[in-house]
Order: C-alpha cells, then structure tokens, then sequence
C-alpha cells in the first residue's frame, strides 16, 4: 500500500512539473502575411492617378491610441505602400490572417478582401466593357479579391446565362463588381442567379426594377446598392443572400427605404425583403403586409414577433430552418399559401388571443373557429389531425419530409390542393370520412405505397396522387357510390373514366370499359413505356403530361377529343397517328415534342374543331394524308 502512494506521489510531481512548462511556454506569434493589391486596365498595367488607399478590418471599426508622449496611434488601420514599375502598379502590406475593407481615405469602397493562407493577393482592375470584365474574370487570379470597375455605353439587359453573371458563378476569385458607370444597364430574369463568388455590387443610377431572382443565391454577397431610379422590387430577389447585411438604398428614392440591411415600401408598410436577418427580431408597429418571400432562405432568424402585421404574403418564411418561435397579433387576418414551408424547428405561433381570424395551440395554426388547418410546420413521424377540423387547407403540409403517417379525424371533410405534396417520406394516410381529394393532395409522395378510398369520398381530382410512383396498391371501399379501383387505377363506378393511374408502368392496354381518359390521369407516370387505347373517345387535358419514358401510343378510331397537353413533353414517343376519327383538338397538345419526333393525321390538313394552336411550341414533323401500310402477307408453309 505504501508503495502504490509512494508512486503515485512521484508520477503527481512529474504532471505537475510538466503544467509548469507547458504554462511558461510562450505562444507563437501569428502569422504575417505579404499582402499584394494590383491595379490594372483592361488586362494590362494600370496608367493614371495613383489612389492612397488603406485596409480596415471587416467591421470597419477602428480607435485612436495616445502613447506616453501625446503621439496619436491610429490602430485597425492599415496603410499600403505604393509600388510603381512599367510592368505593374502595386500596392504592398503586411497583415494578419483575417477580412479587410478597403478604404480610399474615409470612404468605404465596398470591396472586401481576404488575407490568409493562399489568400495574398488581390486585383481591381478598370475595364471598358462588360465583354472585358468576363475576360478579367477568366483569366485574372486573385484569390484574396478579384475588384472589377466597369463602363459600358452600349444598350445591355442583364438576362438569364448571361456571360458575366456565367463568368461570376465559375469564378474561383471573390468578385466585387462596380456597374456605376453603365447608363444603360438593366437587370432581367436570373441576372445574377447563384453568382456564390459576388461579394459586394454597385448599380447604376438607370436601373428601374429588380425581378424574383434576379439575385437568388447569391450566398456570399454582403453590400449592394439600391439606386433613386429603382421603382419596383419583387419578393424573392434575394432569396437565400443570407450575408446581405449592407442593403444601402438612395436617400432620393420615393419608393424604398432601408434600416438594418431591411427594405421596405416608403411608407413602410410592406417588408419586401430582409435576407440576411438573424436571432430574435421584432418588427415595428408601422409593418403591416410580409411581402412574398421576405424571409425566405433566412436560415440564422430564430424568433419574429409581428406586432402591426396584417397580411403575410406567400412563401415569406419559405426555408427558414431555424425559425422557432412566431407571433401574431390581433390584427393579422390574411396568410397566403407556402408561408412556412420548410420551417421544421417553427413549434411555437402564438397568435394574440383577440384575433378573429386565427388561433393556434400546440405548433397548429388553424381558422379562429378551429375547423380548418392551414399549417404545422414542426410536424414530424406519425401524427394524428385533432378533432374538429373539417378541412385540411391548400399546401398546409407540401414539402414536409420528417412526416411517417397521417390519421385524419372523422370530422375531416376535405383535403386541399398539395396539402401533403412532395411529403417523401409519408408511407400512410388514414382518412375514414374524407369527401374531397383535391387536385395534386398527395402528389410526389414518393413512399406512399397504399391507400384506401373510403365511401365517402365524392371528389377525387385526377392529379391527387400524381407522381406517387410506389402507389401500387390502390383500394376503394365498396360502399362508395362514385369511384372503383382496378390494378392500381382508379375509375369511376361505371368504370368509363379512368381517373388516375399513378403508378402506371411498362406496357399498358387500357381497360375496354373506358371511355374517358381524365385530365391528369398518366401526368408524370415516367415508367411508363407504352399505351394501347381500345374503347376511347376523349383523352383529357394533360393526360399523358411528362411520361418521360412513354415510346408509343396507340389510339384507336373512335377517340374524339384530345385535350390540351395531352402529350405534352413526352420526348420518347417517335411517332404518333392521329385517328379519323378526331374531331376536337385543344391548344398545345404536343407541347416540346422535338424535330425527331413526327405526327401523322389521315387528314389532309387541320379540321376545323382543331384548335389553331394545336401544334404550338412544338417542333415536330407533321404528315397529312397518312395512309396506313400494307401489310405484308406471311408466306404460306411449302411455297418457294
């Protein structure tokens, strides 16, 4: 015993010496970094006035030290030495690891560089057109800072792929793009779309309206500008820019105004949008109306309370994973559909007991009366409808993953428009007195494999289980006095009309009973491979929309009607007949079909229930007058 002390005294004396050391050992320095700015001018050396510029770290803070003897010390910024040659125009310093703005005496140029490991050298350069900028950003490398100051004269709308807004998104380098000096610049549809590598943007005093993701994704971007010319802004133009905390709008603007990386209308009654928001936020009284995706992609807002709000628009909180907690007051009276898709944490709205239109309990948002469910975002495995709700809204749980199992209630009367879409993981749905399946209710709900319709249900909308590819197993209760099911379909009880097929796969002859082939009935049935139609009149609207895998079609004589979109982007099929027989042809029904494709009709030109733009935006060969092939007789066993 008195040996084990003994060595567990002398092994204490060597842990203690050995803290000892290791708190006396002196910390390593951090590292210096020789930081190189270069300007340039069109890709060659820069010419002209020399600026003195200085770097400042990233919040642009910086304080006045007074040494002993009265000397002012200015620390936090960072002076750069300026080095002249025929060759290049460079700016030398040496900093630590960390994030600068870069400064031309007190004012703030908006171009933040990076200093660090393979992060020493950074480039503005001027260049005279956009088409030069594009080069500038293919070939120059400067991975703390690629600075691009542009003028272009010439008339240019930035539109979808656009070369810079391609040449932005390749990028390796951080892009900060000055555009101040192109009058005639305007920004279309996708200008800056997924531009990851934009930190910091200036616009020109001549660009009127920026459109719905005109700027979406654009992750990294941290200021950008809104000119006095600037009249409209759409909701989503700056969706998921969850760094955008400079939202800098002219003080001559009349229709915006900016607080805190916020935009609002003028009169501050409408947040149009606040991407980079984050934590516990509440807004003021003066907001009445959540613009259309005003918070969407705001993945660092925790908490929101909405004191003067009316009106939420749709898609407002769309992804915003960290939303937890959500109030509102006893004016709010209007939501639009999606306002909280991809909210999964949201298990707290409260709404303000004086409210007439609404009431929550328990994460539920519902109608004051307690009858409709309009949203449970934080719903998760398998859950159970509480008593009393009548109806399931439009979108209340479209895009909801973590969701098993539903049981609706027996006072549950209707379900809306998507309002399980795209739940992929939902394996089953119990819904014992439902009368109404409306249209796309289940649809890209990849794991429902079964369900059952009960008697009830006197509306089933031909797209309600659309895209429900694993729906294979499709029952109806007997008792049901509109629908049947056979094989995975369901037709109505006379079995003319086939509603839906959702999980409709390789080589198909439809049912002789049919009649009617309803709208939406094949929509996205992408295993499908082939059709053979025996007994139909009227193939409906969008009824074999997207069978992207469907090769032929077979339609019999005796189809009269085929209705808009009917084939509509089905790409695989290489030729189709039109039979005799058709007299009805609605707008865009071979919608896409491409110059590989051909359609024949006996007709010898278009008859004239055939809508005028039966053909439109589609590509494909068209063949009147088809005559049906001979057929070749098969020889007779024994004949040379």
């Amino acid at each position: 015993m008195k040996r084990r002390f003994g060595t567990f005294l002398v092994l204490c004396g060597i842990i203690s010496v050995f803290l000892s050391c290791a708190s006396n050992k002196q910390e390593l320095p951090p590292p210096v970094y020789d930081f190189t700015l270069a300007l340039k001018s069109d890709g060659d050396a820069y010419t002209g006035k020399y600026p003195e510029y200085t770097l400042r770290d990233i919040s642009g803070e910086y304080s006045v030290e007074v040494t002993e003897e009265g000397e002012e010390i200015i620390t936090g910024i960072f002076p750069l030495e300026l080095e002249v040659s025929e060759e290049s125009t460079l700016y030398r310093a040496k900093l630590l690891e960390g994030e600068y703005r870069l400064y031309l005496g007190d004012v703030d140029q908006k171009i933040f560089i990076s200093v660090g490991p393979e992060k020493t050298n950074a480039i503005i350069e001027y260049c005279s057109s956009l088409n030069n900028a594009a080069d500038a950003l293919k070939n120059d490398v400067a991975p703390s800072c690629l600075a691009l100051v542009v003028k272009e004269k010439t008339y240019i709308t930035l539109g979808y792929d656009n070369l810079l807004q391609r040449r932005v998104s390749l990028s390796p380098n951080p892009v900060c793009l000055d555009m101040k000096a192109c009058p005639n610049i305007t920004l279309g549809y996708h200008a800056f779309y997924g531009c990851k590598k934009l930190r910091s943007l200036k616009l020109p005093e001549t660009v009127s309206a920026i459109d719905k993701d005109v700027f979406t994704d654009c992750t990294s971007l941290r200021y950008m500008n809104i000119p006095s010319s600037v009249k409209s802004v759409d909701g989503g133009a700056f969706t998921s820019c969850v760094e955008l905390s400079e939202l800098e709008v002219a003080s001559s603007n009349r229709f915006y105004t900016g607080k805190d990386g916020s935009l609002c209308t003028a009169d501050g009654k409408c947040l149009v949008a606040w991407p980079a928001v984050r934590g516990d936020v509440e807004l003021p009284e003066t907001v009445e109306v959540l613009n259309e995706y005003a918070f969407s992609g705001c993945t660092g807002l925790v908490s929101l309370s909405m004191p003067g709000v009316k009106e939420i628009q749709q898609f407002a909180f769309l992804g915003c994973r960290s939303l937890k907690s959500l109030s509102l007051s006893k004016s709010f009276m209007s939501l639009d559909k999606n306002v909280f898709e991809d909210c999964p944490s949201l298990s707290a709205i409260t709404v303000a007991p004086e409210n007439r239109s609404f009431k929550s309990s328990g994460g539920i948002l519902t109608t004051a009366d307690g009858k409709k469910l309009l949203a449970w975002p934080s719903a998760t495995g398998t859950i159970k409808i509480p008593d009393g709700i009548t109806r399931i809204e439009d979108n209340a749980f479209q895009n909801q993953d973590a969701i098993k199992s539903v049981t609706l209630p027996a006072s549950c009367r209707e379900i809306g428009h998507q309002a399980f879409a795209a739940c992929s993981n939902l394996s089953s749905i119990t819904m014992p007195n439902v009368v109404s399946i409306e249209s796309y209710a289940f649809s890209r709900s990849l794991s429902l494999s079964s369900v059952n319709i009960p008697a009830s249900v006197r509306r089933c909308d031909g797209s309600a289980f659309a895209e429900c590819l694993s729906l294979t197993n499709i029952t109806v209760d007997p008792a049901n006095k509109n629908y049947t099911a056979s094989n995975g379909a369901i037709l109505s009880l006379d079995g003319k009309t086939l509603v839906e097929w959702p999980a409709a796969a390789g080589d198909i002859t439809i049912p002789e009973s049919v009649e009617i082939i309803g709208t939406y009935a094949f929509n996205r049935c992408t295993k499908l491979n082939s059709v053979t139609m025996t007994s139909i009149k009227t193939v409906g609207h969008h009824a074999f929309d997207n069978c992207s895998a469907l090769t032929a079609v077979n339609m019999n004589e005796g189809v009269e009607t085929i209705g808009s979109y009917a084939f509509c982007n089905c790409m695989a099929i290489e030729k189709i007949v039109i039979p005799r027989s058709v007299k009805t042809m609605k707008n865009y029904a071979f919608w896409f079909w491409t110059s590989s494709q051909t359609i024949y009709s006996y007709a010898s030109r278009a008859p004239s229930g055939w809508d005028f733009a039966w053909d439109a935006n589609s590509d494909a060969k068209l063949v009147w007058g088809y005559v049906d092939p001979v057929p070749v007789p098969e020889a007779v066993e024994g004949e040379n």
